[in-house]
């Protein structure tokens, strides 16, 4: 194929975005046999350059083991040079190794640094776990369960299940309004159509009880079976008793 052929020999030539772009072109299998280590190898050319797009990408790789064996401090370095140059999705990923000290030593103030500039751009999980940080005090923020309302409402509007199950539980506790079980069913019922086990659990519970809606215990037996299938203890648990509290 042309197009192939005339990235090839750009690459060669040390050309970043022919690097970048055949690497897409073998992880996709677009116009040449699929092949991950080959588009790792790419990838990595084009970062080892400075475009933070393969630096992101390949520090993903590096992450998941794609293509390059698993190395979380080598996706961390890959991943702060392209959240320096501004990539929202590796300051995202870089705020969450931060976060869960992989790859890196954990650093909540260093993690909220990255996370507020990727949740500036709109990244969804980045508001979910920044979210997290307003919602338990952490990285030098105040608890703020107003700020963890909003950035988990930006986020579920997304599609962000996390954001979702963190929404049930928020309006089913009552931490920034009176409590609310129909809205906590609602974004449960979300997030559980969307595979949370968390979400199952807790939506079956208020199932059980009639919080919010009708009781129903084969529909919450249903979800109990849905999540004790994914191995979630509490379900499983669940399904032997009929009640528990939520998770």
């Amino acid at each position: 194929m042309a197009e192939v052929q005339e990235l090839l020999s750009k690459a060669s030539l040390g050309d970043a975005v022919a690097q970048h772009r055949l690497g897409e072109r073998y992880e996709d299998g677009n116009g040449v046999t699929k092949n991950i280590a080959e588009a790792a190898k790419y990838y990595k050319l084009a970062a080892d350059q400075g475009l933070a797009a393969s630096q992101s990408t390949i520090g993903l790789f590096y992450e998941e083991g794609k293509g390059v064996p698993k190395d979380f401090a080598e996706a961390a370095r890959y991943y702060r040079l392209a959240a320096e140059q501004g990539s929202a999705g590796a300051q995202c990923n870089l705020g969450l190794m931060l976060q869960n000290g992989e790859g890196v030593e954990k650093d909540d103030t260093e993690a909220v640094k990255w996370l507020q500039k990727s949740a500036a751009q709109g990244r969804p999980v980045a508001q979910a776990a920044l979210a997290v940080m307003f919602h338990d005090g952490r990285g030098g923020l105040a608890k703020d369960y107003n700020q963890c309302l909003h950035l988990n409402l930006e986020a579920a509007k997304k599609g962000n299940v996390q954001a979702m199950t963190a929404l049930g539980a928020i309006y089913r506790e009552g931490l920034v309004t009176a409590k609310n079980d129909a809205e906590a069913l609602k974004w449960y019922k979300a997030a559980s159509d969307k595979g949370s086990v968390v979400a199952q659990i807790n939506l079956g519970n208020l199932y059980l009880q009639g919080h919010g809606v009708a009781k129903n215990e084969a529909e919450a037996v249903r979800l109990f079976k849905l999540a004790s299938d994914k191995g979630h203890p509490l379900a499983i648990f669940n399904l032997g008793t009929r009640i528990s509290p939520s998770v």
